[in-house]
Protein backbone atom coordinates (compact mmCIF):
# COMPACT_ATOMS: atom_id res chain seq x y z
CA UNK A 1 0.00 0.00 0.00
CA UNK A 2 1.32 3.30 -0.82
CA UNK A 3 -0.67 6.48 0.26
CA UNK A 4 -1.10 9.00 -2.55
CA UNK A 5 -0.68 12.21 0.28
CA UNK A 6 0.92 12.72 3.32
CA UNK A 7 -1.44 12.54 6.55
CA UNK A 8 -1.96 10.58 9.54
CA UNK A 9 -3.46 6.90 8.47
CA UNK A 10 -4.94 3.78 10.61
CA UNK A 11 -4.06 0.22 9.32
CA UNK A 12 -6.19 -2.43 10.13
CA UNK A 13 -4.16 -5.88 9.92
CA UNK A 14 -6.44 -9.22 8.84
CA UNK A 15 -5.31 -12.39 9.11
CA UNK A 16 -6.76 -15.14 6.72
CA UNK A 17 -7.81 -18.79 8.02
CA UNK A 18 -7.84 -21.95 5.82
CA UNK A 19 -11.57 -21.31 5.26
CA UNK A 20 -10.76 -17.79 3.64
CA UNK A 21 -12.26 -16.30 6.86
CA UNK A 22 -10.69 -13.02 8.06
CA UNK A 23 -9.92 -12.04 11.24
CA UNK A 24 -8.22 -8.76 12.77
CA UNK A 25 -5.01 -8.60 14.17
CA UNK A 26 -5.56 -7.74 17.85
CA UNK A 27 -3.23 -5.84 20.25
CA UNK A 28 -3.43 -6.11 23.74
CA UNK A 29 -2.44 -4.39 26.54
CA UNK A 30 -3.64 -3.96 30.67
CA UNK A 31 -3.22 -0.41 32.77
CA UNK A 32 -3.13 -1.49 37.20
CA UNK A 33 -4.47 1.41 39.00
CA UNK A 34 -4.39 0.80 42.94
CA UNK A 35 -6.29 -2.20 42.66
CA UNK A 36 -7.86 -2.62 39.68
CA UNK A 37 -6.32 -3.70 36.40
CA UNK A 38 -8.48 -3.13 33.08
CA UNK A 39 -7.28 -4.80 29.65
CA UNK A 40 -7.74 -2.99 26.64
CA UNK A 41 -7.85 -4.48 22.83
CA UNK A 42 -6.94 -2.42 19.49
CA UNK A 43 -6.97 -3.94 16.07
CA UNK A 44 -5.87 -0.88 14.50
CA UNK A 45 -2.24 1.15 14.19
CA UNK A 46 -2.08 4.86 13.59
CA UNK A 47 0.66 5.89 10.99
CA UNK A 48 1.97 9.17 9.82
CA UNK A 49 3.41 9.65 5.97
CA UNK A 50 5.39 12.90 6.03
CA UNK A 51 6.88 15.07 3.24
CA UNK A 52 10.70 14.02 3.53
CA UNK A 53 13.13 12.73 6.84
CA UNK A 54 13.03 14.09 10.08
CA UNK A 55 15.58 17.20 10.70
CA UNK A 56 18.74 16.50 12.32
CA UNK A 57 19.21 17.65 15.71
CA UNK A 58 21.34 20.32 14.91
CA UNK A 59 18.62 22.14 12.96
CA UNK A 60 15.69 21.68 15.30
CA UNK A 61 13.88 24.73 16.87
CA UNK A 62 15.83 24.46 20.52
CA UNK A 63 12.48 25.37 21.78
CA UNK A 64 10.21 22.35 20.93
CA UNK A 65 10.17 19.61 24.02
CA UNK A 66 7.88 17.05 24.77
CA UNK A 67 7.01 15.66 28.40
CA UNK A 68 6.95 12.08 29.04
CA UNK A 69 7.93 9.75 32.48
CA UNK A 70 10.81 8.67 30.25
CA UNK A 71 10.46 4.79 30.83
CA UNK A 72 8.84 3.90 27.56
CA UNK A 73 11.16 4.19 24.98
CA UNK A 74 9.16 3.42 22.37
CA UNK A 75 7.20 6.88 23.27
CA UNK A 76 10.78 8.48 23.20
CA UNK A 77 11.67 6.86 19.75
CA UNK A 78 8.17 8.81 18.46
CA UNK A 79 9.13 11.87 19.70
CA UNK A 80 11.91 11.72 17.89
CA UNK A 81 10.51 11.02 14.51
CA UNK A 82 7.91 13.81 14.84
CA UNK A 83 10.81 16.16 15.74
CA UNK A 84 10.86 17.01 18.58
CA UNK A 85 14.31 18.62 19.81
CA UNK A 86 14.28 18.14 23.78
CA UNK A 87 12.60 16.30 26.95
CA UNK A 88 11.55 16.89 29.81
CA UNK A 89 11.33 14.18 32.35
CA UNK A 90 7.98 14.51 34.15
CA UNK A 91 9.34 13.93 36.44
CA UNK A 92 12.00 12.74 38.63
CA UNK A 93 10.97 10.30 41.84
CA UNK A 94 12.59 12.30 44.78
CA UNK A 95 10.31 10.01 46.85
CA UNK A 96 8.35 6.86 46.31
CA UNK A 97 4.91 6.57 45.06
CA UNK A 98 2.25 3.93 44.06
CA UNK A 99 3.92 3.04 40.92
CA UNK A 100 7.72 3.58 41.50
CA UNK A 101 10.05 3.46 44.14
CA UNK A 102 11.66 6.69 45.13
CA UNK A 103 15.75 7.85 44.70
CA UNK A 104 16.05 8.82 48.50
CA UNK A 105 14.44 5.23 50.20
CA UNK A 106 16.20 6.93 53.60
CA UNK A 107 17.55 9.79 55.01
CA UNK A 108 21.02 9.72 53.67
CA UNK A 109 20.68 6.90 51.33
CA UNK A 110 20.17 7.08 47.23
CA UNK A 111 18.67 4.45 44.84
CA UNK A 112 18.53 6.00 41.35
CA UNK A 113 17.96 2.38 40.09
CA UNK A 114 14.74 3.78 37.93
CA UNK A 115 15.89 7.36 37.41
CA UNK A 116 18.74 5.60 35.95
CA UNK A 117 16.28 3.90 33.55
CA UNK A 118 14.73 7.15 32.57
CA UNK A 119 18.36 8.87 31.62
CA UNK A 120 19.18 5.63 29.70
CA UNK A 121 15.72 6.06 27.59
CA UNK A 122 16.41 9.68 27.21
CA UNK A 123 20.65 9.10 25.74
CA UNK A 124 19.51 6.40 23.53
CA UNK A 125 16.64 8.57 22.05
CA UNK A 126 19.59 11.11 21.19
CA UNK A 127 17.99 14.14 22.06
CA UNK A 128 19.28 17.69 22.34
CA UNK A 129 18.08 18.92 25.63
CA UNK A 130 16.80 17.82 28.79
CA UNK A 131 14.55 19.49 31.51
CA UNK A 132 14.57 17.36 34.63
CA UNK A 133 11.30 18.03 36.85
CA UNK A 134 11.84 16.77 40.34
CA UNK A 135 8.70 16.42 42.54
CA UNK A 136 7.57 14.22 45.59
CA UNK A 137 8.77 14.37 49.36
CA UNK A 138 9.99 11.10 50.54
CA UNK A 139 7.32 9.54 53.32
CA UNK A 140 9.81 9.49 55.80
CA UNK A 141 11.08 13.03 55.74
CA UNK A 142 7.68 14.52 55.79
CA UNK A 143 6.39 15.75 59.72
CA UNK A 144 4.91 12.94 61.53
CA UNK A 145 1.60 13.93 61.34
CA UNK A 146 1.44 13.63 57.78
CA UNK A 147 3.37 10.05 57.33
CA UNK A 148 -0.43 8.56 57.22
CA UNK A 149 -1.74 10.29 54.14
CA UNK A 150 -1.20 7.45 52.28
CA UNK A 151 -4.31 7.89 49.64
CA UNK A 152 -3.32 8.36 46.73
CA UNK A 153 -3.69 11.38 44.09
CA UNK A 154 -5.50 12.11 41.06
CA UNK A 155 -1.91 11.85 39.18
CA UNK A 156 -0.94 8.61 40.87
CA UNK A 157 0.87 10.03 43.60
CA UNK A 158 0.98 9.26 48.08
CA UNK A 159 -0.73 13.13 49.41
CA UNK A 160 2.27 12.86 52.01
CA UNK A 161 4.69 13.58 48.69
CA UNK A 162 2.81 16.69 48.47
CA UNK A 163 4.38 18.26 51.96
CA UNK A 164 7.57 20.15 53.00
CA UNK A 165 9.92 18.05 54.63
CA UNK A 166 10.37 18.62 58.37
CA UNK A 167 14.22 19.29 57.76
CA UNK A 168 15.23 21.39 54.93
CA UNK A 169 18.37 20.16 54.37
CA UNK A 170 16.77 16.71 53.53
CA UNK A 171 15.68 19.43 50.01
CA UNK A 172 19.69 20.27 49.94
CA UNK A 173 21.03 17.10 50.31
CA UNK A 174 18.68 15.24 47.62
CA UNK A 175 19.66 18.34 45.19
CA UNK A 176 22.86 18.13 46.03
CA UNK A 177 23.38 14.49 45.21
CA UNK A 178 21.08 14.41 42.22
CA UNK A 179 23.33 16.65 40.43
CA UNK A 180 26.58 15.26 41.17
CA UNK A 181 24.98 12.39 39.37
CA UNK A 182 23.28 13.96 36.58
CA UNK A 183 24.22 17.23 36.56
CA UNK A 184 26.15 17.05 33.42
CA UNK A 185 22.66 15.58 31.51
CA UNK A 186 20.43 18.47 32.32
CA UNK A 187 19.64 21.48 30.73
CA UNK A 188 16.95 22.63 32.84
CA UNK A 189 16.62 21.98 36.47
CA UNK A 190 12.48 22.69 37.07
CA UNK A 191 11.67 22.48 40.65
CA UNK A 192 7.97 21.07 41.79
CA UNK A 193 5.14 20.69 39.88
CA UNK A 194 1.89 22.83 39.82
CA UNK A 195 2.00 24.24 43.62
CA UNK A 196 -0.82 26.19 44.45
CA UNK A 197 -3.15 26.79 47.46
CA UNK A 198 -5.46 24.01 48.79
CA UNK A 199 -4.91 20.05 48.98
CA UNK A 200 -4.10 19.49 45.36
CA UNK A 201 -2.53 16.80 43.21
CA UNK A 202 0.71 18.05 44.13
CA UNK A 203 1.11 20.25 46.47
CA UNK A 204 -0.90 20.62 50.10
CA UNK A 205 1.48 22.64 52.40
CA UNK A 206 1.80 26.83 52.53
CA UNK A 207 3.52 29.02 49.85
CA UNK A 208 6.08 29.96 52.94
CA UNK A 209 7.26 26.48 53.01
CA UNK A 210 7.49 25.96 49.34
CA UNK A 211 9.67 29.13 49.23
CA UNK A 212 11.96 27.46 51.56
CA UNK A 213 12.48 24.42 50.09
CA UNK A 214 12.49 26.71 46.50
CA UNK A 215 16.09 28.59 47.71
CA UNK A 216 17.43 25.36 48.96
CA UNK A 217 17.27 23.61 46.24
CA UNK A 218 18.16 27.00 43.89
CA UNK A 219 21.32 26.71 46.39
CA UNK A 220 22.14 23.47 46.14
CA UNK A 221 21.99 23.29 42.30
CA UNK A 222 24.26 26.37 41.36
CA UNK A 223 26.74 25.13 43.39
CA UNK A 224 27.33 21.93 41.38
CA UNK A 225 26.42 24.06 37.89
CA UNK A 226 25.96 27.55 37.99
CA UNK A 227 25.30 27.08 34.46
CA UNK A 228 22.34 25.05 35.24
CA UNK A 229 19.13 27.16 34.40
CA UNK A 230 16.61 26.90 37.04
CA UNK A 231 12.86 26.75 36.97
CA UNK A 232 9.92 27.38 39.13
CA UNK A 233 7.82 24.35 38.72
CA UNK A 234 4.76 24.84 36.22
CA UNK A 235 1.87 27.22 37.07
CA UNK A 236 -1.56 27.44 35.85
CA UNK A 237 -4.22 30.00 34.99
CA UNK A 238 -6.88 29.55 37.54
CA UNK A 239 -7.25 31.61 41.15
CA UNK A 240 -5.29 29.21 42.98
CA UNK A 241 -2.31 29.81 41.51
CA UNK A 242 -2.48 33.15 41.18
CA UNK A 243 -2.95 33.43 45.03
CA UNK A 244 0.02 30.91 45.93
CA UNK A 245 2.30 33.06 43.56
CA UNK A 246 1.06 35.87 45.29
CA UNK A 247 2.05 34.49 48.41
CA UNK A 248 5.35 33.16 47.31
CA UNK A 249 6.09 36.42 46.44
CA UNK A 250 5.68 37.88 49.33
CA UNK A 251 8.48 36.09 51.01
CA UNK A 252 11.58 37.78 51.41
CA UNK A 253 14.38 37.84 48.40
CA UNK A 254 12.44 34.63 46.63
CA UNK A 255 12.52 36.50 43.58
CA UNK A 256 16.33 35.59 43.03
CA UNK A 257 15.93 31.90 44.05
CA UNK A 258 15.20 30.78 40.82
CA UNK A 259 15.87 31.81 36.74
CA UNK A 260 12.65 31.39 35.13
CA UNK A 261 9.27 30.21 35.86
CA UNK A 262 7.36 27.49 33.63
CA UNK A 263 3.56 27.88 32.55
CA UNK A 264 0.91 25.38 31.92
CA UNK A 265 -1.89 25.23 29.68
CA UNK A 266 -3.14 28.33 28.01
CA UNK A 267 -1.12 31.51 26.91
CA UNK A 268 -2.71 33.91 29.15
CA UNK A 269 -0.89 32.48 32.35
CA UNK A 270 2.41 34.86 31.61
CA UNK A 271 -0.14 37.95 31.22
CA UNK A 272 -1.23 37.60 34.75
CA UNK A 273 0.98 35.88 37.22
CA UNK A 274 4.40 36.73 35.75
CA UNK A 275 3.45 40.44 35.01
CA UNK A 276 0.59 41.89 37.11
CA UNK A 277 1.09 40.24 39.86
CA UNK A 278 4.94 40.79 39.51
CA UNK A 279 4.15 44.07 38.51
CA UNK A 280 2.35 44.26 42.06
CA UNK A 281 5.17 43.35 43.97
CA UNK A 282 7.53 45.90 41.91
CA UNK A 283 9.23 42.98 40.43
CA UNK A 284 10.10 42.66 36.74
CA UNK A 285 8.87 39.70 35.15
CA UNK A 286 10.75 36.36 34.81
CA UNK A 287 11.73 35.07 31.46
CA UNK A 288 9.48 31.75 31.23
CA UNK A 289 8.66 28.81 29.44
CA UNK A 290 5.42 26.64 28.63
CA UNK A 291 6.53 23.19 30.11
CA UNK A 292 2.90 21.85 29.80
CA UNK A 293 0.95 22.40 26.59
CA UNK A 294 -2.35 19.71 25.99
CA UNK A 295 -3.74 18.02 23.00
CA UNK A 296 -6.74 16.03 25.09
CA UNK A 297 -9.65 14.25 23.12
CA UNK A 298 -12.64 15.71 24.41
CA UNK A 299 -15.66 14.27 24.63
CA UNK A 300 -19.27 16.18 23.99
CA UNK A 301 -22.45 14.33 25.33
CA UNK A 302 -20.87 10.82 25.32
CA UNK A 303 -19.20 11.23 21.73
CA UNK A 304 -15.56 11.85 21.05
CA UNK A 305 -15.30 15.01 19.42
CA UNK A 306 -13.22 15.54 15.52
CA UNK A 307 -9.45 15.37 16.07
CA UNK A 308 -8.89 17.83 13.28
CA UNK A 309 -11.02 20.25 15.06
CA UNK A 310 -8.82 19.77 18.67
CA UNK A 311 -5.40 19.80 16.44
CA UNK A 312 -6.65 22.87 15.44
CA UNK A 313 -7.31 23.85 18.94
CA UNK A 314 -3.75 22.76 20.12
CA UNK A 315 -2.07 25.17 17.23
CA UNK A 316 -3.68 27.64 18.30
CA UNK A 317 -2.63 27.76 22.03
CA UNK A 318 0.80 27.17 20.78
CA UNK A 319 0.98 29.75 18.16
CA UNK A 320 -0.83 32.34 20.89
CA UNK A 321 2.32 31.32 23.46
CA UNK A 322 4.37 32.36 20.66
CA UNK A 323 2.75 35.48 20.16
CA UNK A 324 2.68 36.58 24.11
CA UNK A 325 6.68 35.35 23.95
Amino acid sequence: WTPDRPGYYQTEFMAIRQDGAESPVVSCYSREFKNDIVSFEYSKRGLAVVNSEIKPMNERNKKMYFSSHCFDYDEMRLANLLGFYGVRMHWIRWGDNPKYAGANPSEGVYDWTNTDIQFNNVQKAGFGGVAANIYGTPRWSVPEEHRSETGITVVGSYRYNNYAPENMDNVSDFCTEFMKKYGDKVDVFEFWNEPMMGSTAFWADTPESFAEMLKRAYTAVKAQNSNTVFSLGGLGSTSSYAQFYDRLLSVDNIYNYYDTIAFHGSYNVSERLNEKISGAHGLTPKPWWNSEGYFNSYWKHGEKTDDSIQSLYYLVTVFENIKSG
